[in-house]
Order: C-alpha cells, then structure tokens, then sequence
C-alpha cells in the first residue's frame, strides 16, 4: 500500500511464540506501522465471513448497495458524532 494511502486489510492470523503470523501475505510494508482489532475466527473462517455479506447485499440493485454503503459511512448519523447531537463534554 502506498505511503500515506488509508485502508483497512483483512486477514487472517495465527498467534504463535508471542508473534502474530499472516496466514498469507498481507501486502504491508516492511516496518510499516498499523493498527490491530483481534476478533477470534472460532470456527468461522473469512470465507464465511465474506458469503454471510454477500448475502445480505443479495438481490440488491447497484444504486441500492450505493446507498447503503453512503448511509454506513455517513458519519453524521453516528451516535458518537457531535452532529448527531452528542455532547461530547
């Protein structure tokens, strides 16, 4: 990814000798510095994970997933935004 672009990657690890290891090739950066958001796989593998959202955005017309995904990133609607109308004291 290039410097200074914004993303999120998703992939799946194991923890092993205190070092978390990409089961494939996360496309970072060597010494690169990113954020981590552990969520236990269980069972359920990114496979799954992806089918389950394929599902939901099933039968979906394009402009309908286009408005979904805006409402979903609309920050404005966010409980937490000061928009919303949270005092954020």
């Amino acid at each position: 990814m290039p410097e200074g672009a914004a993303g999120v990657h998703v992939f799946e690890a194991v923890y092993e000798d205190g070092v978390l290891k990409p089961l494939e090739d996360p496309g970072l950066l060597e010494h690169q510095r990113f954020s981590v958001r552990v969520q236990e796989l269980g069972e359920k593998r990114a496979e799954d994970e992806l089918a389950a959202w394929q599902r939901v955005y099933a039968g979906l017309s394009e402009e309908d997933v286009a408005a979904v995904e805006e409402i979903a990133l609309d920050r404005s609607r966010s409980s937490r935004s000061p928009q919303a109308g949270r005092d954020d004291r």
